[in-house]
């Protein structure tokens, strides 16, 4: 029993996770996206980054994922209702497993116990039928094939027989009449019992307080029988009594577990969607534009139109510079001025991919690409100055990780790799590890300013690089924009200098 809401036929934990999703994290700044997604709650974030960590394998599975997304939005009353079921369903499951854990093993406390499954039980009993209530209200149009199939399996699930067996257990809690079938050896031992039915009398909501089992204790005379009084029959009917009860609880333990289960699935699940709902709306109010992403048929083409990087426009509040880009080559190169956007367009092209392989809306007009079993990132970051090892080992240490992960259908992006060094030694370590990467076909997006390494590879006339540069207007203006051609073998530090201190 599982929601199925982010495939069709698998649960998440099924599913090829990123090898290296805290360095995605802190390159891409994926950060301030889920924090719109989930107004920072630490718990929301957690849940939907282990659907953002584990990336879609085909372009089926990512139509699914869009169509329910697209419902949930148009129906954002459901997925309203759905948040808020799913969040109680996870807390109250939460405090179910702490209940457990905090009374496991005291035998002082077995009546507590036992109180709190059947509590628990008859609250996700009524989760379901708020559940079918919800998915089956008339005011809601849905069309996409997951959450129909997600309706349909709670329909077919029998919630009224299921709470009204779950009642008669109620006769160990409330009181009423129980029928039993016993022997006795000598000194009214029970050798031998079962129990054969029960009715129960009354069935009001549960406490917290086990007080109410405890009195059944007391309560085992049948009406118009002989009540039999004994110090050693009421120890033996104690022991009588929880070894029944145990008997059948026993028998919950699997039910539970997939109760729980499926709580934390939908939890995570709905919380994803609504997470989308939350960040499209946001995205709305800034008048930032979005759009799904298509998967490419081949394996390295990859076009945009107007990309933009959204972290950078969610922590200003103001569109960003977009850029238009096609490549169908297995490297692409970038250099040019200093405060070009150069890392500014690598990330939001790594931002992009990771949210459409999510099944995320993408900040663009039009977004194509092949998917990616591994994404890896290297990029120089602030701390890098403040580590212990030196900036080099580090940046080598981790350039290692990412080759022991490598597939053959992962995408690299390097912003600034390997400039911890001299420009010769920096451009020798950057072709002994990206012309291996090249000649093994796997796709690489490189900003550098290795401009050794660079000239190089722009003068081996290679067919399936792609060399791009920050454009650069006469005057030092920046305009943000990458274009093809030629790598430029500066980096223009004076315009800045000239900027922030005034003419040479």
């Amino acid at each position: 029993m599982r929601p199925f809401l982010l495939y069709r036929d698998k649960s998440l934990k099924n599913a090829r996770m990123y090898s290296s999703f805290q360095d995605l994290q802190k390159d891409l700044n994926l950060n301030v996206v889920m924090n719109v997604m989930t107004g920072k709650s630490p718990e929301k974030i957690e849940a939907i980054k282990t659907v953002m960590i584990t990336p879609l394998e085909n372009a089926d599975e990512l139509e699914y994922r869009y169509a329910i997304s697209d419902d949930l939005w148009a129906n954002k009353g459901l997925c309203k209702e759905l948040t808020d079921l799913a969040d109680m369903a996870y807390n109250e499951t939460r405090q179910y497993k702490a209940e457990l854990e905090q009374n496991r093993g005291k035998s002082s406390e077995r009546a507590g116990v036992i109180l709190a499954v059947l509590r628990y039980v008859e609250l996700a009993l009524d989760i379901f039928a708020n559940l079918k209530s919800i998915i089956n209200n008339k005011d809601y149009t849905i069309s996409s094939e997951g959450l129909r199939a997600f309706g349909q399996r709670i329909n077919k699930l029998p919630i009224e027989e299921m709470i009204e067996f779950h009642k008669q257990l109620f006769f160990y809690v409330t009181g009423g009449e129980g029928v039993f079938s016993l022997r006795l050896s000598g000194g009214l031992k029970i050798d031998e019992s079962i129990f054969l039915d029960c009715n129960t009398k009354k069935h009001p909501k549960l406490s917290n307080s086990s007080k109410s089992f405890k009195k059944f204790y007391y309560r085992v005379s049948k009406k118009d029988k002989v009540l039999i009084e004994g110090e050693e029959l009421n120890k033996d009917i104690k022991v009588y009594i929880e070894a029944h009860i145990k008997k059948i609880i026993d028998e919950y333990n699997d039910f539970i577990d997939e109760l729980m289960t499926y709580f934390f699935d939908l939890y995570r699940e709905v919380n994803f969607y609504n997470g989308i709902n939350n960040f499209r709306e946001r995205m709305g109010q800034l008048g930032f534009s979005l759009c799904k992403g298509n998967v490419s048929e081949d394996r390295h083409k990859k076009y945009f139109e107007d990309l933009y990087e959204i972290s950078l426009g969610i922590f200003s509040q103001k569109y960003p510079v977009p850029n238009t880009f096609t490549t169908d080559k297995l490297m692409t190169l970038i250099t040019g001025a200093n405060q070009g956007g150069k890392s500014t367009f690598l990330r939001s092209i790594g931002i992009a991919q990771v949210l459409m392989q999510c099944g995320m809306p993408i900040p663009a007009k039009k977004y194509i690409s092949p998917l990616y079993s591994n994404i890896h990132t290297h990029f120089t970051r602030k701390e890098d100055a403040q580590i212990s090892l030196g900036r080099l080992e580090d940046e080598l240490n981790r350039m290692n990780t990412i080759i022991n992960n490598l597939s053959e259908d992962s995408l690299v992006l390097l912003n600034e790799s390997f400039a911890s060094t001299t420009e010769k030694e920096g451009s020798k370590i950057a072709e002994n590890i990206l012309v291996p990467l090249y000649q093994n076909k796997i796709q690489v997006m490189m900003v550098t300013h290795l401009h050794e390494f660079a000239r190089k590879m722009f003068e081996s006339n290679s067919q399936d690089i792609k060399f791009l540069i920050a454009d650069r207007r006469p005057s030092g203006e920046r305009t943000y924009r990458m274009i093809e051609g030629e790598p430029h073998y500066s980096s223009y530090g004076t315009d800045l200098y000239k900027e922030m201190i005034g003419d040479i």
